[in-house]
């Protein structure tokens, strides 16, 4: 949730240059947002996303709650590419899923794969599975150090 949150701020901030208000046809006025928005924020996102996971195995969300990304069979950091197929996902399902499907349906198959770690053997969910990476925990000494 964290990450959400700063990542609405953040994409909230770079579109004000990008809207208008305009008045419609029945003299209400409504925002106006430029197409270049929807650009910067897959940009932004995936920047936030794919760089926190490869320079430091986590993003700010993921500090706050002691958690990392780590390669499944080795432990070791995840490389660019695996933080690539992790952000794909999601960036597939916003962009593919839930144009096809609604809001709902897209939704719930976002919740499916956030959720499927709880009764996966392995604790993984989607994201982790196309990366072949694991959500591990941090201790409180890994963490300060």
């Amino acid at each position: 949730m964290l990450d959400v949150l700063l990542l609405i701020a953040i994409l909230t901030v770079l579109a004000i240059p990008f809207t208008d208000d305009v008045v419609n046809d029945d003299g209400d006025t409504v925002v106006e947002v430029d197409p270049v928005v929807a650009l910067i924020a897959v940009v932004v996102v995936f920047a936030y996303e794919v760089g926190f996971v490869r320079w430091r195995a986590q993003t700010p969300g993921k500090i706050a709650m002691s958690i990392a990304v780590s390669d499944a069979s080795t432990g070791s950091p995840p490389s660019f590419r695996q933080a690539v197929m992790r952000w794909l996902l999601l960036g597939i399902s916003w962009s593919l899923v839930v144009p096809v499907l609604g809001p709902v349906l897209g939704l719930v198959v976002l919740m499916l794969s956030y959720t499927s770690a709880f009764w996966d053997r392995r604790q993984q969910n989607w994201n982790d599975k196309i990366a072949r990476t694991r959500v591990i925990a941090k201790s409180a000494t890994a963490a300060q150090a």
